[in-house]
C-alpha cells in the first residue's frame, strides 16, 4: 500500500524516541489508526512537544473523551494551548487539566481561557495560579468571568490582579447581574493599583444599573460607573440603551453581550482616546457626560457611545476596519440625524500614512509619535468604507457590512474578506490600499475636521517677497468667534454688511488660543498677518513661505472658529457649536 506524504510525516513524528512510553497511547487512538488528516497530524506534533517539555501532562489530555472520539479545529486548538501551559509551569498545567470543564469538552469561551493562561499569563505564574484555584473558575466559565480573566494581566503592573482576586466577592464568585461586577470592569480600566485601591476601598464609585428590552434584546442590562466620585447626570443611561439599539439595528442582530458596562473615569480610557471598548466594558472621558442636549460635549457624547458600542461587532484583526466600521456607525447615525454626506468627511487629523497599504507595514516609520499613526486607522478605514458606501448604495453596503461580521465570527478578518464581501469594488478597495490617496500631493486643498460653510478658500495661494498668503471667500451669514489676536484691529464693527446684504461677525482666532493655531507643519510657523475685508467679505492670512522637505508639499494649518449664521451666537462665548476648520495645501513651486 502506498503511503502520502502526510502519512509519512505523521510516521516520522510518532517514530521520535523522545515520546517513550506514552507513544503507544497516541497511536492507539482511533483516529490516529484510521487516514490521518493534517488537522490530526497538528495534535500528534502539539502532543510530541507537549512530551518534550513535561512528559507527565501528556498521558492527562489523552484521558479526555472528547480527545479519544475525534478532532475538531478548536478542540486541536484546545490541545495546543494546554501545551503552552505545560510549558509554563507543570503545576499550573495539571491543575488546568484537573478542572472539570476541560475534561467534559471544550467550548469557544473555554478555549479562549486556555489561551490567556498559556500565553497572557506566561509571566505571571501567580497570577495564573490563583485564577485556576477560584472557585469561580472551578465552577465553569461565563462570558463575564473569561472577560475578566483576559483582562487580569493586561498591564505589567503585578499588585493590580492579585488586589482584584484578593477581593471576597471575587472569592465567593463573579455573578453578571451583580453590582460588584461592574465594580471589577472599572477596575480593571485603570493602569495601576494605586488608582484601584480608593476606587475598591473608599466606595468612591457609584453604579447605576437598569434593564431595557430592545427589539433585538429581550433584556439588556446596563450599568453605568461613575469611578471619580462625579454626581450622577439624568437621562445618560437612557442614551446608552437608545444607541445600543440603534447598533443593533444596523447590524441586524442582538449585541454579542446582554450585560453593557460602561465606565466615566478620567484615567479609564485608552492614552489619548475619548473612550475605549475593553471587550467586557465601554470606557469614556467623564467630561462627556452632560444633560445640555444642544451642547457639543453632548454630540462628541452620542457619537462615542455609537462607536464604542458598534466595537463589539467590530474589533477585530485589521485595525483599519474595525475603526473604520465602528466609525461608519456615527456615520449612519450623523446621517439618519439630517447630515449630509459631504458634511461627514473623515478627519485626517494626524495622519501620514499615504494609504492602507504603508499603514498596515509592519516596519512603517517606528519612530512616528503614537497618535500620529493611532489617527490612520479611523481616517484611511473611513475613507474606503464611505467611498464603497457611495458606490453601493446604503442598502448593499449595510448587506456587506453584515456579512463582513459573519466573517469575523468565522475567524481572521482582512483585506481578502473586504474584497470578498464588495465585489465589483477592486478599483476602490486597490485606490485606497495602493492608491496614496493621503499622499501630501494628493491631499485636498481645503480639507477641515469638520465640513462647514464658513468660508471657501481659493485654490491658488500668490507668493510674494518670501510670504505665501491665503485667500478666502466668506460663504452667506459666516459668523466668526471674536478672539483677541493678529486681527483684533480688523474688522471692529461685529456686524458691517457685505456688499451682498448678508452679515458676519468677529475676527479669526489668535494664533495660541488653546490647542489651535495658525501654523504649518512641520516645522510650526505661524502667521504673520490677516485682513479680514469687510466690504468684499473676503479674509487673507498670510504665512513665511517654506520651502518643504524634500520637494513635498506643505499642509499649512489655517484653523477658524466660527457659526453658519448670526442667530447661532451664543452670548457668552463657551465653545459650543464652534466650527474649526482647516487646512489649507500648498504646492512648492
Amino acid at each position: 500500500m502506498e503511503i502520502s506524504p502526510l502519512e509519512s510525516e505523521v510516521i516520522n513524528w510518532l517514530n521520535n524516541r523522545d515520546w517513550g512510553q506514552v507513544v503507544h497511547d497516541v497511536v492507539g487512538l482511533p483516529w490516529v489508526q484510521d487516514s490521518v488528516t493534517e488537522l490530526e497530524r497538528d495534535v500528534i506534533r502539539s502532543l510530541y512537544w507537549t512530551t518534550t517539555y513535561e512528559s507527565a501532562l501528556t498521558p492527562l489530555i489523552l484521558t479526555f473523551d472528547w480527545l479519544k472520539d475525534g478532532i475538531d479545529e478548536l478542540e486541536a486548538d484546545a490541545v495546543d494551548n494546554l501545551g503552552w501551559i505545560g510549558r509554563d509551569d507543570v503545576v499550573l498545567a495539571q491543575s488546568t487539566v484537573a478542572l472539570s470543564w476541560v475534561q467534559d469538552g471544550i467550548t469557544v469561551l473555554e478555549n479562549e481561557v486556555l489561551d490567556e493562561l498559556g500565553w497572557y499569563y506566561s509571566d505571571s505564574l501567580e497570577v495564573a495560579l490563583s485564577v485556576v484555584a477560584s472557585d469561580w473558575v472551578q465552577d465553569g466559565i461565563e462570558q463575564i468571568e473569561a472577560g475578566i480573566i483576559s483582562h487580569l494581566n493586561r498591564f505589567e503592573d503585578a499588585e493590580r490582579p492579585g488586589l482584584i482576586l484578593a477581593l471576597p466577592w471575587v472569592q465567593d464568585g463573579i455573578e453578571d447581574t451583580d453590582d460588584e461586577t461592574a465594580m471589577i470592569v472599572a477596575a480593571l480600566a485603570f493602569d495601576s493599583a494605586e488608582e484601584i485601591q480608593p476606587l475598591l476601598d473608599l466606595g468612591l464609585a457609584a453604579v447605576e444599573t437598569k434593564s431595557f428590552q430592545t427589539n433585538f434584546t429581550d433584556e439588556l442590562r446596563i450599568s453605568l460607573v461613575r469611578a471619580d466620585g462625579q454626581d450622577p447626570i439624568a437621562g445618560t443611561i437612557d442614551i446608552v440603551a437608545e444607541k445600543a439599539q440603534f447598533v443593533e439595528e444596523i447590524t441586524g442582530r442582538p449585541l454579542p453581550t446582554s450585560h453593557i458596562i460602561y465606565v466615566l473615569a478620567e484615567n479609564a480610557p485608552v492614552p489619548n482616546a475619548a473612550g475605549t471598548n475593553y471587550g467586557i466594558g465601554i470606557t469614556m472621558l467623564p467630561e462627556y457626560e452632560t444633560s445640555q442636549a444642544d451642547s457639543s460635549e453632548h454630540t462628541d457624547m452620542v457619537g462615542i457611545t455609537i462607536h464604542e458600542i458598534a466595537h463589539y461587532f467590530f474589533g477585530g484583526d485589521e485595525r483599519w476596519i474595525s475603526e473604520g466600521m465602528a466609525t461608519m456607525f456615527e456615520y449612519f447615525h450623523a446621517r439618519q440625524s439630517g447630515l449630509s454626506h459631504g458634511q461627514m468627511k473623515p478627519h485626517r487629523g494626524n495622519c501620514e500614512a499615504h494609504d492602507l497599504q504603508m499603514f498596515s507595514d509592519p516596519m512603517w516609520d517606528p519612530e512616528l509619535e503614537e497618535d500620529v499613526i493611532d489617527s490612520c486607522p479611523y481616517y484611511l478605514g473611513e475613507l474606503l468604507f464611505q467611498d464603497l458606501y457611495v458606490s453601493i448604495g446604503h442598502d448593499a453596503f449595510i448587506a456587506a457590512m453584515r456579512e463582513l461580521y459573519q466573517l469575523i465570527l468565522d475567524g481572521e478578518t482582512r483585506l481578502p474578506e473586504v474584497r470578498q464581501v464588495f465585489p465589483g469594488q477592486e478599483a476602490i478597495i486597490d485606490y485606497h490600499w495602493s492608491g496614496k490617496l493621503n499622499a501630501p500631493e494628493n491631499r485636498p486643498f481645503d480639507a477641515g475636521w469638520r465640513a462647514h460653510h464658513l468660508v471657501e478658500w481659493v485654490k491658488s495661494p500668490t507668493y510674494e517677497n518670501g510670504y505665501v498668503s491665503f485667500k478666502a471667500t466668506l460663504l452667506e451669514e459666516a459668523v466668526f468667534e471674536p478672539q483677541k489676536g493678529p486681527c483684533m484691529n480688523l474688522a471692529l464693527n461685529a456686524n458691517e454688511a457685505k456688499e451682498d446684504g448678508s452679515h458676519f461677525a468677529g475676527w479669526v482666532m489668535q494664533p495660541a488660543y488653546g490647542n489651535w493655531n495658525w501654523d504649518i507643519d512641520p516645522p510650526d510657523v505661524v502667521a504673520t498677518s490677516c485682513l479680514l475685508d469687510t466690504a468684499a467679505g473676503t479674509l487673507t492670512v498670510r504665512f513665511p513661505f517654506h520651502n518643504a522637505h524634500e520637494g513635498q508639499p506643505s499642509d499649512y494649518h489655517i484653523t477658524l472658529w466660527g457659526f453658519q449664521n448670526s442667530d447661532m451666537v451664543p452670548t457668552i462665548y463657551d465653545g459650543d457649536h464652534a466650527d474649526p476648520l482647516g487646512y489649507a495645501r500648498i504646492r512648492v513651486p
